[in-house]
């Protein structure tokens, strides 16, 4: 497995495979010419005094601590692609940056970030990492991270989090770093690279193969742009919102009443949602799992985690709750065959890059409130990006009690603008409240519209209303041809017949009141 590498930066660095979950990534990243769209961070926002010396240690035995963080690059060769693990932390340092002195420092502080995520990655040039301290003000600081996906994932990411407060807990107290609760990537790579070929794993691979075979393809519900591609480095469109404690604490008591956790009932409410957006019966959601099942894995920051199909059928006869059972049903089922990679479930199935997508949406729930305590401080947790969005993802994150529930709208700058999430993102919060009211009922009785939108396809767009009494359909036309002969009938592509000429198509064909009429409009 390991190995020395005569090309490492340090005589002490080795050289490790990719598991398949980082390969899978490594692949994807170079068909992205950006170099952005696996750019993964967060930001805690720390309401309080920092000692920004003490914190800094703390960060470098962090990275003392963590593999993760000391990988120094990638690199293939004939024998197949590699990530370069240094020995120890060397020089690297957090960056420090201090923006209190502007005029503005909260929005000199979002550019900041916001510029660290777009920043693109070179897998093979440098550090596959960034962290900084960022001081606005005596007592407010923000601590951002943003990685390549290739290194870590959110898992890994919440368990570097509690070590660092941990760490600059003991820093402040004048205590001992103590053992560090981290496995080795060594470690988890061997573990993954065990499981991998083992039958068990193969008849994981043949079960998901048989679960999915004749799933349709999904609809794409995040398309409309009003607007230009954004020209900003961030590889995805994002609309947050807020569900008040009062809107939260709704939610809870309405799964408490069904037997069931919010999540789940938010994940039967998105189905319900894209059902009644897009028609279809036949769904298949994807479910972002931390892919992680072991002891080692769990406690060893990596990159593990996966996304499971959720194959769901949407009754619209049927209730709200029954639908809840579904997806819980359908959720126990993923999590318990959650170690087969979704690129394998894909290539599986005949599905190569760029063809049909076999999940959409992507409903990414963190149903716990991990806010840290760096020395007793009070701090909020911001996310940046989970990665690469396709067409939408839903986030969802539990702020506690006192903050509520906050749902963020992610898509595809290609195919969606902010104005197009935004509709969508009003319109699903308003079914989140009709539906909330309305478990018992029918799936297509839960009202999807506003007011607005219902005069609009009710009355500007309904066309108005014309007595016809019993005329037949060739009779109404045949009127339309003594009224307006040359007013067009039929219009396909740039070919245009009038009302005069398709009367003399259907002369010339025999068509009658009980023929099936006929067009010369040539098939292309």
């Amino acid at each position: 497995m390991a190995s020395d590498a005569g090309t490492a930066p340090g005589a002490a660095a080795v050289r490790l495979p990719l598991s398949a979950a980082q390969h899978d990534i490594w692949m994807a990243h170079h068909l992205d010419p950006t170099g952005r769209r696996y750019n993964i961070g967060e930001y805690h926002e720390i309401r309080g005094a920092v000692d920004e010396e003490l914190f800094a240690a703390a960060w470098y035995q962090l990275v003392r601590e963590a593999d993760v963080l000391r990988i120094r690059r990638t690199e293939a060769d004939e024998e197949g692609v590699w990530q370069i693990l240094d020995a120890d932390p060397g020089d690297r340092r957090i960056e420090s940056v201090d923006l209190s002195s502007a005029a503005d420092p909260e929005a000199e502080a979002r550019t900041w970030v916001r510029r660290c995520l777009a920043a693109p990655y070179d897998l093979a040039a440098g550090d596959l990492t960034r962290h900084a301290l960022v001081k606005l003000g005596e007592e407010h600081f923000l601590y951002v991270k943003c990685y390549h996906h290739v290194v870590l994932d959110g898992m890994a990411s919440s368990l570097l989090d509690q070590r660092i407060a941990e760490l600059y807990g003991k820093a402040l107290a004048g205590e001992a770093w103590g053992p560090t609760p981290f496995g080795t990537l060594p470690e988890l790579l061997a573990e993954d690279a065990a499981h991998r070929s083992s039958p068990e794993a193969a008849a994981e691979r043949a079960h998901w193969t048989e679960h999915l075979t004749g799933a349709p393809e999904t609809p794409r519900i995040a398309e409309g742009r009003t607007t230009g591609v954004p020209d900003d480095g961030v590889p995805f469109v994002r609309r947050s919102a807020l569900l008040d404690p009062g809107r939260a604490e709704r939610l809870r008591e309405v799964a408490r009443a069904h037997r069931t956790r919010w999540p789940m009932l938010m994940v039967a409410m998105v189905a319900a949602y894209v059902h009644r957006i897009s028609g279809r019966t036949d769904l298949t959601l994807g479910l972002p799992v931390t892919g992680r099942t072991t002891e080692l894995a769990r406690r060893t920051p990596g990159m593990a985690s996966n996304v499971v199909p959720l194959r769901l059928t949407v009754d619209p006869g049927a209730s709200l709750s029954e639908l809840v059972r579904s997806v819980v049903a359908e959720s126990r089922h993923g999590l318990k065959h959650q170690r087969t990679r979704y690129e394998d479930m894909c290539r599986d199935l005949g599905l190569a890059e760029g063809a049909r997508r076999l999940t959409a949406p992507l409903v990414n729930i963190m149903a716990f409130a991990p806010e840290l305590d760096f020395g007793g401080q009070p701090t909020l947790t911001h996310n940046l990006s989970n990665g690469p969005v396709e067409d939408l993802a839903i986030g969802v994150y539990d702020r506690g009690p006192e903050v509520g529930v906050r749902v963020d709208f992610d898509a595809a700058p290609e195919v969606c603008d902010l104005a197009a999430v935004a509709d969508h993102q009003d319109r699903f919060l308003r079914f989140v409240d009709t539906a909330l009211d309305g478990m018992d009922s029918g799936v297509r009785e839960l009202d999807l519209l506003d007011p607005a939108e219902r005069r609009l396809l009710l009355g500007e767009r309904a066309g108005v209303e014309v007595e016809i009494g019993d005329a037949t359909l060739a009779e109404l036309f045949e009127e339309q041809v003594r009224l307006r002969p040359e007013h067009p009938a039929v219009v396909f592509g740039e070919e245009t017949l009038t009302y005069g000429e398709r009367s003399c198509s259907r002369s010339r064909s025999g068509c009658g009141p009980s023929t099936r009429p006929s067009s010369s409009v040539k098939r292309r």
